[in-house]
């Protein structure tokens, strides 16, 4: 009956969401030839790389790269100003500083282009990631500026990019930020090492901001008229970025402010070694290509100029791309993830039932209420512990993100902080236990475990699909649909199989940790780095406690599957 179930809730989930595609509006692309000049471009990136090495926020160097900016911008005849702000990094409160240069437009709206200059510790010019990305910026202002527009231009030199993209969340924040005076924005990632063979167009989202699909249609459009390759995220890639709401980039803050941003950089015709170049001291302005320049700029251009004499277009960001212009719309993703979800939902209420059934287990339904209970409680004792590392200074400060790629505190395991967090997490279950058995309250049954365990997962799905109906489809899915199948047994072999069943329910969450060590290029340092994520903030503490509960959650049931209270004639 369950399986029947199940089966029919994907079967209705599936065509819920097929009967939910949709295609979004398009805009028309301006024919004008292009005036974009990649040896410009790849000059001025020059200029700042090897004129203002080691741009680490708040360093000598990185102020001086935003003066050099700042009298850049005022030669093409922009207004300027500084956008200063405090952040935390390595454990030392600095200052960071925006350059925002603007003109003027006769309509409301402005498109903004945005790019951050500062670089890691890791490399000296950092030209590539992310020199490159400001002389694409400085390129573009001198041309557009050189054509007549409707709309106001702004020009964003953001700092703190490489730290989590502080700049450009303070940009974001600002009264500039406001979502009905921005028409579009554009965050130039950064030109590749070596040539290109493409651009990459994103739609990296942090909260529930995401690009919105117009607007990377319209990104594929303009660049598509030059012929230029493009490759954008796939279905599962999407799932994955929307599961994990944390950008890398500077359209992050701004989608997730309601901006509409969308995120190009090149795509390197030689991968690894344009990999094997990030964030090192080979990063140097002689390993950029004249041409790659070209390729992402002239699409650019094509871009701002389409947008800025087409009606202002609008669309939601809670979406999922299929194909091409097409999208599941948010409403039906929300109910088919509520779908998923329903045949746990009667699982748990035969479970409970059966152990109101049970004498044994009905009398020990309110002290695994209370160990459930005690499991938010140990959650929340965890992500306090991690805050205290960050406040005694155990763990060097950092504003949002932990240090980014490469950099040697990622790689350097504090292993004291790591134990101190769970010990933290064992003092407080083993005083929750103490105050159990004051109050009479360690009987525990299976039949009792089994029930309150699934429940706890119902609870943690329902707040999951409220919160992030991606995440929780991704997550908690397959937990909810084999968690059922796990219960009491006389029989080992099938106690080990709902262990099994208990474990494989797991792999969506490794893979997750999978995905995000590959993207940070970390390996077995993965989970240090989580680690530091959720110590940080980057994952929120509603996140971080829910983690703690499922993983306590999942221990009970492994309990109860391995209880063998059944008579000798079932199973």
């Amino acid at each position: 009956m369950d399986a029947l179930l199940l089966l029919a809730a994907l079967v209705v989930a599936f065509l819920l969401l097929r009967s939910a595609v949709a295609t979004t509006g398009r805009i028309v692309v301006v024919s004008d030839s292009s005036r974009f000049d990649g040896a410009v471009a790849l000059y001025d990136t020059r200029l700042l790389a090897a004129s203002f090495p080691y741009r680490v926020t708040g360093s000598a160097s990185a102020r001086d790269a935003a003066g050099w900016l700042a009298s850049r911008f005022e030669q093409i005849g922009l207004r300027v100003e500084h956008q200063k702000f405090d952040l935390w990094l390595r454990g030392q409160k600095v200052r960071g500083d925006n350059v925002i240069a603007r003109s003027g437009g006769r309509e409301q709206g402005a498109i903004l282009l945005l790019a951050h200059f500062d670089g890691p510790t890791t490399s000296s010019q950092s030209a590539a990631a992310s020199a490159s990305g400001v002389g694409t910026l400085m390129e573009l202002a001198r041309i557009l500026e050189s054509r007549a527009h409707r709309h106001p231009f702004i020009y964003a030199a953001v700092d703190a990019g490489t730290w989590g993209q502080i700049g450009a969340a303070r940009l974001a924040d600002s009264p500039l930020g406001r979502g009905d005076s921005i028409l579009a924005a554009i965050s130039l990632d950064h030109v590749a090492n070596g040539r290109a063979a493409g651009v990459t167009i994103a739609g990296i989202g942090q909260g529930d901001g995401y690009a919105p699909l117009w607007l990377r249609v319209a990104a594929r459009d303009a660049l598509g008229f030059h012929a230029t390759p493009v490759r954008d995220v796939g279905f599962f890639q999407e799932w994955y970025l929307r599961t994990i709401r944390l950008s890398t980039e500077d359209q992050g803050p701004l989608v997730s402010r309601g901006i509409p941003a969308v995120n190009l950089g090149t795509l390197p015709s030689d991968p690894a070694y344009a990999n094997f170049l990030f964030h090192t001291p080979g990063d140097r302005v002689q390993t950029l290509d004249a041409g790659a320049f070209r390729l992402l700029g002239t699409g650019v251009e094509r871009l701002v100029l389409s947008l800025d004499r087409n009606a202002r277009m609008r669309g939601a960001s809670t979406y999922l791309r299929v194909a091409g212009d097409r999208m599941i719309r948010g409403v039906a993703i929300l109910l088919a993830a509520i779908l998923l979800f329903v045949p746990l939902l009667f699982t748990t209420w035969e479970a409970l039932a059966t152990a109101r059934v049970e004498p044994a287990a009905r009398a020990a339904l309110p002290s695994e209420i209370v160990i459930a209970a005690g499991w938010w409680v140990i959650g929340a004792a965890g992500w306090l512990a991690l805050q205290g590392l960050v406040a005694a200074g155990t763990l060097p400060r950092y504003q949002l993100y932990p240090a980014t790629e490469r950099d040697p505190v990622l790689y350097d395991v504090d292993w004291l902080a790591m134990v101190t967090y769970l010990l933290v997490m064992i003092l407080v279950a083993w005083g929750l236990a103490r105050l159990r058995r004051r109050f009479h309250l360690l009987a525990g049954h299976p039949f009792a475990g089994r029930a309150v365990a699934l429940a706890t997962l119902v609870l943690l799905s329902a707040i999951a699909v409220v919160e992030n109906p991606f995440a929780a489809v991704w997550l908690l899915a397959l937990p909810a649909w084999l968690w059922p199948w796990i219960g009491p047994t006389r029989r080992p072999v099938t106690g080990a199989g709902g262990t099994l069943l208990v474990m494989a329910s797991i792999i969506p969450a490794v893979a997750i940790a999978v995905l995000v060590g590959q993207q940070s290029q970390l390996g077995v340092r993965t989970g240090w780095y989580l680690f530091l994520q959720a110590a940080y903030g980057a994952w929120s503490p509603l996140t971080t406690v829910m983690a703690i509960v499922l993983v306590l959650a999942s221990g009970r049931l492994i309990g109860t599957a391995t209880a063998r209270l059944l008579p000798e004639s079932g199973d």
